[in-house]
């Protein structure tokens, strides 16, 4: 995602406005202009994205160099002045007793679905850690349920902790009277609800998946969080990543009236859909009659599927994984030391504590998921 791997760029904005010419000539090119101009209305859309002010309680607070906390409003205070210098030295990443200190949760065991489950999650090289997890079961219809997500935040983390706090609660209430998919797409939709309603600034990407039983499996994406299945030791991307060079998720946006930009629509934003990002959610608000829609979906793919007996484990991590290690990389790191240390918890410390010695600069969240009895411990 270019040379700063976050979801938000703030390059400065392109020249809108000719040189005034005082000469006759004022035909003659302007090299300093650019190809294509913004109209009023893109422009005064981009001016209000970057000088959004957010709700008092959504407001980021660092220390200014006087020691004093100081207030920054604007869309991209979360990595401060410089994101350059902002990052901690290198001497703070891990060193060979880091993975002991990374969390004292025990891998938590669902015997009635058959899965294990090891969780980690670190900051990496960022100033703060947006990613968050959720973990909860239930029983409905005399079935145990279980929900299982990794939410990976931007420009603060207020809505991936909404996310994490309500979302399960949707899905759980909804799964009373429909199957899990349909369940899925309505917590979704009455999550984003929540966000516009309560106006909680930020987004969040989301990967999400339910178990019922031991074999029925939903998946459900918004976002580039991914889903990995191993199966027989090879990596299977579950769900699509939605990104806007994508060519589907580029024609919506393209159909809607925004523009793509350096891979980010209007040069900011680089995912395509996402809870939150209020600004992008173009089809209300006070810029809806200059666009054809939302720029940025909270719409989900959903992903429907059985168990088979070659299904091992499933990896649900944020993007900051894969910024350092292909999915198929993953599956075979995490497949060698199952077998070896036969620990899903400690695997999972291992697997992020491997990220950050590899120099990722994001923050990463990984659920390790193992299937049965044969793989894990």
């Amino acid at each position: 995602m270019g040379c700063i791997p976050t979801k938000l760029s703030y390059p400065p904005l392109a020249t809108t406005f000719c040189r005034r010419r005082h000469e006759k000539s004022s035909k003659c090119l302007d090299p300093f202009a650019p190809i294509r101009h913004l109209t009023c209305q893109e422009h005064e859309w981009k001016v209000r994205v970057e000088s959004r002010t957010f709700v008092p309680n959504a407001t980021t607070t660092t220390s200014n160099s006087s020691g004093q906390s100081s207030s920054h409003p604007d869309l991209f205070s979360i990595f401060g002045p410089d994101f350059s210098t902002s990052l901690p030295p290198l001497s703070t990443l891990p060193d060979p007793d880091w993975l002991s200190k990374v969390t004292a949760n025990p891998a938590q065991t669902f015997v009635s679905l058959q899965v294990k489950v090891g969780v980690s999650s670190n900051r990496g090289r960022r100033l703060v850690n947006e990613d968050t997890y959720t973990i909860a079961h239930t029983r409905v219809s005399d079935q145990d349920v279980g929900f299982f997500a990794v939410y990976d935040g931007h420009n603060g983390s207020y809505v991936s902790k909404y996310c994490q706090h309500d979302l399960h609660s949707f899905a759980f209430l909804h799964l009373q009277s429909h199957p899990m998919d349909v369940s899925l797409v309505r917590a979704c939709r009455d999550l984003e609800e929540q966000v516009w309603s309560k106006q909680i600034s930020g987004g969040s990407t989301a990967i999400l998946m339910m178990l019922r039983g031991c074999d029925e499996v939903v998946f459900a994406s918004l976002g580039d969080s991914q889903a990995i299945l191993s199966r027989n030791g090879i990596a299977y991307n579950v769900c699509q990543v939605h990104t806007p060079t994508l060519p589907s998720e580029k024609a919506r946006i393209v159909n809607a009236n925004g523009r793509i930009r350096n891979g980010r629509i209007f040069g900011l934003l680089g995912v395509s859909r996402a809870f939150g990002d209020l600004d992008f959610k173009t089809s209300r608000g006070p810029f809806r009659q200059q666009f054809q829609g939302d720029l940025v979906s909270a719409k989900p793919d959903v992903v429907t599927y059985r168990r088979t007996r070659g299904d091992e484990f499933v990896l649900l991590a944020s993007d900051g994984l894969f910024d350092v290690m292909t999915p198929q990389q993953a599956v075979l790191y995490v497949r060698l030391r199952l077998k070896s240390r036969r620990n899903v918890q400690i695997v999972t410390q291992e697997l992020v504590a491997h990220a950050l010695t590899l120099g990722v600069q994001d923050n990463v969240c990984v659920l390790l998921l193992c299937f049965g009895s044969d793989i894990g411990g």
